[in-house]
């Protein structure tokens, strides 16, 4: 009975049975029998045993096979996403990137245009007061060379009204001439005249320079040989002045007056230049020049 028992037990794999185990303790109690019982403990101990630990390597091992399917499955993932199917802009970082640099460029460019704006305004104002200059210059210079004729003075100065608005003409004998031609000297007497012309269109005005040289004087060419002096004149006003220090507004030496072959002792000269950013602030130059003639 012990050893169909044993048998049973062994092939079957039924060593934790309740009833196997109370049918062991009912058998008859021998020595070979408490042998045969302790093998069959120590059996089943280690079939437990190793069932547990086969169990719990069983179960470590699909845990590394899981985690490791995962991680490969991840570097594929990964590997995909980088060599096959690159990442791009999303349509939002694109519209914040564009705003980004709507600004940087806005920014730039009212700086940009401020500075071409002052730069040219700086221009302007420099050709400007060159241009006044290089007139006022040239009129002292030959209102210093005056000359007379047969011992008295070709002075004459008057107000002419062009387009509704008044300018000087002024016309005078001189030693001043400006040579363009190889031929011509130059300090020769000529009879030099300053006017004022409007510059086609009828927006603006220039003054103009005459210097037509001879033996004596000639009214009738007076204008020959003309170029611009100056441009964009917005008024052009002189003042004489006596022996006594009168102040007058027109001169002329050929009238009957006390006037008559003589000269003023000084000049006031008032030039002021059109400002086409601001009309109503025109740039003005003033100078006296002192005649050199006899009391």
């Amino acid at each position: 009975m012990t050893k169909q028992l044993i048998k049973k037990i062994t092939d079957r794999r039924i060593a934790n049975s309740p009833r196997v185990m109370s049918r062991i303790y009912s058998a008859d109690a021998c020595p070979a029998n408490e042998t045969m019982l302790q093998f069959i403990f120590m059996s089943f101990r280690c079939e437990a045993r190793n069932l547990v630990f086969n169990k719990l390597r069983a179960l470590r091992f699909l845990t590394y096979v899981r985690n490791d399917s995962v991680h490969y499955r991840g570097t594929v993932s990964n590997a995909g996403s980088v060599f096959q199917q690159p990442r791009g802009f999303t349509l939002v970082e694109i519209l914040i990137a564009i705003f980004i640099l709507g600004l940087v460029m806005t920014t730039v460019y009212v700086s940009y245009s401020s500075i071409l704006k002052v730069s040219y305004e700086m221009d302007v104002e420099n050709n400007i007061y060159k241009m006044a200059r290089t007139s006022i210059n040239r009129l002292i210079k030959d209102l210093s060379s005056l000359q007379t004729n047969s011992g008295s003075f070709e002075f004459h100065a008057q107000k002419k009204t062009l387009s509704k608005r008044d300018f000087y003409y002024l016309s005078f004998w001189s030693a001043s001439h400006l040579a363009f031609d190889e031929n011509d000297g130059e300090g020769r007497p000529a009879t030099i005249s300053y006017y004022v012309q409007e510059d086609e269109g009828g927006d603006t005005f220039s003054l103009w320079r005459s210097d037509t040289p001879g033996s004596k004087p000639d009214k009738e060419k007076n204008q020959v040989g003309a170029f611009v002096i100056c441009r964009d004149i917005d008024s052009w006003k002189l003042r004489f002045y006596d022996s006594t220090g009168r102040e007058l507004e027109s001169w002329d030496s050929s009238s009957f007056t006390e006037q008559k072959g003589k000269a003023p002792t000084a000049v006031k000269i008032e030039l002021a230049l059109a400002n086409l950013n601001d009309k109503e602030k025109p740039y003005k130059f003033m100078t006296k020049v002192f005649l050199p003639v006899n009391k």
